[in-house]
């Protein structure tokens, strides 16, 4: 599916915690887009 949208070298790091359902788990996930660049994760300017 990330492949699919355009995204390279995904990482899987872990599960959350969170649960939705007996069947959905959240899940830290990072991953690449060419021709992207990089934003800061806590909202400041680049």
């Amino acid at each position: 599916m990330l492949a699919d949208a355009g995204f390279t070298d995904a990482t899987f790091h872990g599960w959350t915690g969170y649960v939705t359902s007996s069947t959905t788990q959240g899940g830290l996930v990072t991953a690449r887009k060419p021709g992207v660049e990089p934003v800061r994760g806590d909202g400041g300017p680049t």
